[in-house]
């Protein structure tokens, strides 16, 4: 006897995942030097996966850069408070 079983889909490459920013007082969020189109919070941003610079702006001047690495798939939250 044979039995025919369903091809199963292959599975889904992700290419792509999701930041979450937050800051304190709020700050627009920069992203290899693309604005974001709205200040903090920012929730399940869309970027590829790989190296990003962030950098964060807060409206009184202060900034702060950091560098991310966002794996296929990953949700990443950053939060940050302006001192």
């Amino acid at each position: 006897l044979f039995r025919f079983e369903p091809s199963r889909p292959a599975p889904e490459v992700q290419t792509r995942a999701w930041l979450t920013v937050s800051t304190l007082p709020w700050a627009w969020v920069y992203v290899d030097g693309q604005k974001l189109p709205r200040h903090t919070p920012v929730v399940g941003a869309v970027v590829k996966p790989g190296r990003h610079v962030l950098e964060l702006k807060a409206g009184d001047g202060r900034s702060e850069t950091m560098e991310v690495n966002l794996r296929p798939g990953q949700r990443l939250t950053v939060s940050h408070a302006f001192r």
